[in-house]
């Protein structure tokens, strides 16, 4: 899915055929209920029922469905997330028992008995899907959310998520077949210092591959990352003298720091001249 600036959102605030809703940090997953037994698939299609013990925990009255769901850790965050639906059935179920059951934000109704509503428009779809929602959870599957939809106040809506520690929001278009549209994620920037390239393979074999960079703790450089994001220009200017290129600044576009001090989704801005090695701290490599 694509993502835009966060100035498409005030482009889009008085149309009310465009919603906005969470951007999970989760997995993408299918929900099927036949004959009152629900099972789980991921986008490949493998099995993952077995490693969300909730799910078959009783007999469920309900007609026959598929949702589309994002999956989402305990915490919220993607290493959760991955604990029970990258993990075996056995540690999975043992994760949840200590931190807590998987939910599953449900955000569209693809299926309902037996007939496909991909010739639906997403909207129309949404009050079925909230019905169904509603009636699990009564028969006590409180691991299934609603996803919240706004189409008043998006502004406000991105800047809350962001604030509650979210990622982004995306954009669902209620009149369209295709329900995404784009995902509005924010975005910063840190600055870091050049520790050496990795080798261009296939179209970048004669340059650079990625930029491998890092930030000084206790006056020592750390190396905690790589980046790309240069220009081919920008790639064979490095691989000239690559040397001449270690120790100096440069910045970083991302998305947020993770707990080992990478940036996620990071890509090259540019060199910093103005700015010493010595001033980009691991310290400051916080979101």
């Amino acid at each position: 899915m694509k993502s835009v600036p966060i100035g498409y959102l005030k482009d889009i605030e008085s149309n009310q055929n465009l919603a906005v809703g969470k951007k999970w940090d989760g997995f993408s997953e299918t929900i099927v209920i036949s004959n009152g037994q629900a099972r789980l698939f991921n986008r490949s299609g493998r099995e993952h029922t077995l490693n969300v013990p909730a799910l078959t925990s009783k007999r469920l009255f309900i007609h026959d469905c598929e949702m589309q769901a994002e999956g989402v850790g305990p915490d919220g965050k993607l290493g959760s997330t991955k604990s029970v639906l990258g993990s075996s059935p056995q540690y999975a179920t043992e994760f949840q028992r200590q931190h807590g059951s998987l939910k599953l934000v449900c955000h569209n109704l693809v299926g309902l008995r037996g007939e496909s509503l991909l010739h639906v428009p997403y909207g129309e779809r949404l009050p079925y899907l909230a019905d169904i929602v509603t009636s699990l959870r009564s028969q006590g599957l409180d691991i299934l959310i609603k996803e919240e939809l706004v189409t008043i106040g998006k502004c406000d809506y991105f800047q809350m998520i962001i604030a509650q520690g979210g990622e982004g929001v995306v954009v669902k278009n209620l009149r369209g077949l295709d329900a995404d549209l784009v995902k509005v994620k924010r975005v910063k920037t840190w600055d870091v210092v050049i520790v050496g390239f990795t080798e261009g393979k296939g179209k970048y074999s004669t340059v650079i591959g990625a930029i491998r960079y890092g930030a000084y703790k206790d006056g020592k450089i750390v190396e905690v990352g790589k980046c790309s994001g240069m220009t081919d220009a920008e790639r064979a200017m490095f691989a000239v003298t690559p040397d001449t290129f270690i120790g100096r600044v440069i910045e970083v576009k991302g998305q947020e720091v993770d707990s080992k001090g990478g940036i996620r989704f990071p890509s090259f801005q540019g060199i910093r001249d103005d700015k010493r090695p010595e001033e980009c701290l691991v310290e400051d490599l916080v979101d």
